[in-house]
This record gives C-alpha cells, sequence and structure tokens, in this order.
C-alpha cells in the first residue's frame, strides 16, 4: 500500500462514496445512523485503504453542548439556523434540533489507527460539508500544522462575511486558491513568517531595547520587530543588546566572587544547618537566589553584635562558675582554720 498519499478527512459524509481519494479516509458525521450504512457499502469496503467511520459533532472543544439542527435537505444539517443560510423561504424544513455534546477533530486523530506508529501519513486534506470550519480548524490543534488542503463542500456560500472569513483563515495560515473558490491552501510561507514574530517577540527584551536606544522609545512592540529586522540597524541594536548582557554577566561574575571572598560561611551554617552539605559556593549562589526570604541578617554588625551577646552570655556563665568556686574556696579555708584550730587546742 503507498504512504506517499495524504489521510482524506470528511466533515460530514460525502453524497458519493463510489470514488474516494486516494489514502486513509476518516469519516466525521453528526448522524450516528450513517455509521454503520457507509461501513457496509461496498465501495468502502473495497477501497485500497482504510475507511473509518466516527459519529460525532466537532467544534473547538470537547464536551461542549452544541444545538444540531436537522432539515429536510441533510446537506444543511450543522450549527445554523435556515434563517442563518439565508434559505427560509426555499422549501427547507426543519426536522428537529438536538443538543449533542461536541469532541475536536484533535481527539479523534489522536485516537485513529492511521497514524500508530506511522508518521508517513500525516499529511491531512479537509473535506468540510458540515460544521463552523473555523472551529473545527481551532479543534485540530496541533494537527493543523498536517494539513494541506482544505475544501469547503457546503451546499452554499456560509454564513460568515467572505471578508471576515477571510481573515480568520489567514489567522490560521490559509488562504484561498486562484483557481477554486472553495479550497484553501495551507500558506507555508505565512506560516514561517509567524512562528519567526512569535519567536522574535519571545527572544527580544523590547523595554531593553528603548533603554538603550532612546530614540526608538516611542515604537510600539511590533514597529520595535519590525525596525529590528528590516532596517540597517539591525547589527547595531545587536551589538548594543549583547554587549549590555555581556555587561550584566561580568558584573555578575564579579560580585559573585567578591561574596564568596567576603561571605560569612560559618554564621549561615549555623542559622541554617539544612545546607551545611553545600560548598562555599553553592551556599552563595543559595544566597543569592534564596537569601532574602531567608530573613538572616549577615550584616557585618549584626554578626558582631550577635556575636558579642554570645560572649556576653559566655562571660556571664564563666561568672557563675567563679563566683561558685569563690565560694567553694572560702569555704574550704574557713574549714581548714577550724581544723588547726581544733589541733592547737588538742596539743595544749
Amino acid at each position: 500500500m503507498p504512504t506517499d498519499s495524504p489521510v482524506n478527512v470528511f466533515i460530514g459524509c460525502p453524497q458519493v462514496l463510489a470514488r474516494l481519494p486516494d489514502g486513509p479516509c476518516l469519516i466525521v458525521d453528526a448522524d450516528a445512523s450513517l455509521t454503520e450504512s457507509v461501513q457496509r457499502q461496498i465501495s468502502v469496503n473495497t477501497h485500497e485503504w482504510p475507511v473509518r467511520v466516527v459519529s460525532a459533532v466537532l467544534t473547538s472543544v470537547v464536551h461542549e453542548t452544541v444545538v444540531w439542527h436537522r432539515f429536510s435537505d441533510q446537506r444543511f444539517n450543522g450549527v445554523w439556523t435556515a434563517d442563518e443560510w439565508s434559505v427560509a423561504n426555499e422549501n427547507l424544513a426543519l426536522v428537529g434540533s438536538d443538543d449533542c455534546e461536541s469532541l475536536t477533530l484533535c481527539s479523534i486523530l489522536n485516537d485513529c489507527e492511521f497514524f500508530a506508529g506511522n508518521l508517513d501519513f500525516r499529511r491531512l486534506n479537509l473535506y468540510l460539508y458540515q460544521g463552523n470550519p473555523l472551529q473545527i480548524l481551532d479543534g485540530c490543534q496541533h494537527w493543523l500544522a498536517y494539513v494541506t488542503n482544505i475544501f469547503f463542500r457546503y451546499p452554499r456560500n456560509l454564513p460568515i462575511k467572505t471578508d471576515i472569513l477571510s481573515s480568520k483563515m489567514k489567522e490560521r495560515f490559509f488562504r484561498l486558491s486562484d483557481e477554486d473558490s472553495e479550497t484553501w491552501l495551507f500558506d507555508q510561507e505565512l506560516f514561517l513568517e509567524s512562528k519567526f514574530q512569535n519567536a522574535l517577540r519571545s527572544l527580544l527584551d523590547f523595554e531593553l531595547c528603548r533603554k538603550l536606544r532612546p530614540d526608538l522609545s516611542a515604537l510600539s512592540d511590533d514597529d520595535l520587530a519590525t525596525h529590528f529586522v528590516f532596517s540597517n540597524d539591525t547589527k547595531s541594536l545587536s551589538d548594543l543588546i549583547r554587549n549590555h548582557y555581556n555587561s550584566v554577566v561580568e558584573d555578575l561574575s564579579a560580585s559573585f566572587s567578591s561574596l564568596v571572598h567576603c561571605f560569612p560561611f560559618s554564621a549561615y551554617r549555623a542559622a541554617r544547618p539544612d545546607l551545611d552539605h553545600l560548598s562555599d559556593n553553592d551556599i552563595c549562589k543559595h544566597y543569592m537566589r534564596h537569601g532574602k526570604s531567608d530573613d538572616i541578617d549577615l550584616r557585618h554588625s549584626s554578626l558582631i553584635e550577635a556575636r558579642l551577646s554570645e560572649l556576653r552570655v559566655q562571660c556571664d556563665h564563666l561568672q557563675s562558675l567563679l563566683d561558685l568556686c569563690t565560694r567553694d574556696f572560702q569555704d574550704l579555708q574557713s574549714l581548714v582554720f577550724k581544723n588547726r584550730l581544733f589541733d592547737s587546742e588538742s596539743n595544749q
């Protein structure tokens, strides 16, 4: 079985199944009764590639309650009413409406056996017959990067203004084909440009740029990013940023060396015995990162005062011992004197 064909995903069952496109086919339809009948059709069973049929209503999130409208013409079944389709006067009768719990296309594709251990089937074509295309695409999540073509197969123009639809599809990196007004193509250039811009916004420190270059302080983030990429100023601005960070690194390195040289390791370890196993360098790193929350006063004057307090306590203790010894010595002297007096009286 060739594996260079894309996986074809039909949102809504196509009316004619006699000729499915090459490649595995996934058919997702809100009508549960279609599942068995489609699977029994000879054209499906004789298809060269696997075919899977799933009953689901698709939106951008799972477990959302969706009102699904059913009409006399099943091609219009979906989330839009007859008025929204603008076909109220065209003999389109509402058969009923159901509250359905939604799934996302991502949740279905994640469980699809087509992709189990087979990375060759990572190109997707979407054929949309029902549902809101924008919500369906948003529900693709990471699978959207594998969608190359989207074919609209709705019964008429969608209840979405053309300019709004075009703008929203562009936000999702798709553009209308020049050859077919119902086909949307994945815009690789737009996708890469968006990824590049997002990466640049994540990496570039706009506030630092404005600080280093006050003449650019009035520019917005987007304008500053554009200036950074397309102006002749790119290298000089890059050098300023690089030199700034190099200076910060040098300052931090010098500060760390000074801290290691004068840090009161004994006092800190005494206050934090749980850190006693750390080396001197690691002790300093810990203090730089968490010292403020320790609420331990390591100022020289405070350490001197603390040491003096300890010495005062020791002196008081020694004084009490000295007083005790003095009393004992005096008692001993008195006892000796009494013994000598007793001996002298005895000899007389």
